[in-house]
């Protein structure tokens, strides 16, 4: 009852609509006058059905979103990578700080060292100071008595 309808039933029974079904009954009974005289976009879209060029549509309306869903995903990514890098930046650089720690910590372990042998040297002559003085001590004991007795 409706053309639309119409259209639809044609299109499910045939596999194109009823132009492209004229068109393509014309053309080989070389009654090319209906095809030509057709508008420019009614023949391209003759053409596309007879050949089959609807799957390019297809394609590319799932082109179309494979990009949409690339392009997105790429802003995340570029997000994601903007967040590292600023982290990054803002903890500075850890090999490099650490490589300075390590140089400070050899310095202050060299430091160390060099005083450990001048406590080392400083024990040495405080323990032969205190064997001097006890020598002494065992000297005057041994002088003091000798010398009372000389008066």
């Amino acid at each position: 009852e409706r053309y639309n309808d119409t259209q639809q039933e044609i299109l499910n029974i045939l596999g194109m609509d009823s132009f492209t079904f004229k068109s393509c009954a014309l053309i080989m009974q070389d009654q090319y006058g209906l095809f030509l005289q057709a508008k420019p976009e009614e023949r391209v879209e003759v053409l596309g059905t007879l050949l089959g060029l609807g799957v390019y549509q297809i394609m590319e309306k799932i082109a179309l979103d494979k990009a949409k869903a690339s392009g997105a995903k790429v802003r995340e990514l570029k997000k994601e990578i903007e967040v590292h890098l600023r982290t990054t930046a803002e903890l500075g650089k850890p090999d490099e700080e650490l490589e300075v720690q390590r140089a400070e910590l050899s310095g202050y372990e060299s430091s160390l060292q060099s005083k450990i042998v001048v406590r080392d040297r400083q024990k040495m002559y405080l323990t032969n100071q205190q064997e001097a003085a006890e020598r002494r001590e065992k000297l005057l004991a041994l002088f003091l008595p000798c010398r009372a007795k000389r008066r």
